[in-house]
């Protein structure tokens, strides 16, 4: 695929300019060498498949479009460090680049303002089941819904003026916003039973915890090189995904962890 995208900028005359190369040098301050070898002006642009996931990561970090949290997501990447090693040289061009197009800054933070307040009123005024520690309250009090919930246009300015947030990963929602300690970032087991009374979990991030509970099951019963340490930190987040199952009525074989016994 390199040779056939390098083919093409030459069929198409996708030649590097003095602020191409500029620029990229600039991009890249980790890899000076690699640009003074490779990108050669006047020369076709020696693309490669990398540079697209590059680009995107570059450009959304230094334009302050998402974190690297949802960059690892986006990637799949099984390390936060592995979608900070994409984003090279982007907070650098943020910081020596403040100007942001107040425009696009703008109509972001009303969509994400309206994506939020959505979220947060259909949890509220519909008849869906939610796990986690505020997701149960939710369910609780939907009778008798608090004043700050009552109407989507209340949530909504409430969204606005920062007394209601909600940060959403893979596994759960989060309506702590800055006081969260963000230890389920790493451990997503903590976040079914938030001790601050925090996380709610819909029926999407549901399948996220049985798919967890089927992966991990699996490789329970086929690891035998598993340290003790490992072994009790997966067991901790197989219990958690059974919990969220059974809020959700979901079928699942209960995991019968093995007990070593030794002889002394």
């Amino acid at each position: 695929w390199n040779e056939r995208l390098q083919r093409f900028c030459k069929q198409f005359d996708f030649v590097v300019t003095e602020e191409d190369y500029q620029e990229c040098l600039t991009s890249n301050p980790r890899s000076l060498d690699k640009v003074k070898e490779f990108v050669i002006i006047g020369k076709p642009w020696p693309m490669a498949t990398h540079q697209f996931r590059r680009t995107l990561a570059f450009y959304c970090v230094k334009n302050r479009l998402g974190t690297l949290v949802a960059l690892k997501q986006q990637f799949k990447h099984l390390y936060l460090s592995m979608a900070e090693w994409y984003t090279n040289g982007g907070k650098l061009a943020s910081l020596r680049d403040l100007k942001v197009d107040t425009k696009i800054q703008q109509a972001l933070e009303e969509i994400n303002a309206e994506s939020t307040a959505n979220k947060i009123f259909k949890q509220w005024h519909s008849d869906e089941k939610l796990s986690g520690s505020h997701g149960q309250a939710i369910m609780k009090m939907r009778g008798d819904v608090p004043t700050i919930y009552s109407s989507w246009d209340v949530i909504y300015r409430a969204v606005k003026k920062g007394k209601l947030t909600l940060h959403g990963t893979s596994h759960s929602y989060c309506k702590n916003g800055y006081n969260c300690d963000m230890d389920g970032v790493l451990m997503p087991q903590f976040c079914v039973d938030c001790g601050s009374g925090s996380s709610i979990i819909d029926e999407q991030q549901a399948k996220w915890w049985q798919r967890k509970h089927r992966s991990l099951t699996t490789y329970m019963a086929y690891g035998d090189d598993i340290s003790v340490t490992d072994r009790s930190h997966y067991i901790t987040q197989i219990r958690a995904a059974e919990n969220v199952m059974r809020d959700f009525g979901m079928e699942f074989t209960v995991f019968e962890a093995e007990l070593a016994v030794m002889e002394v």
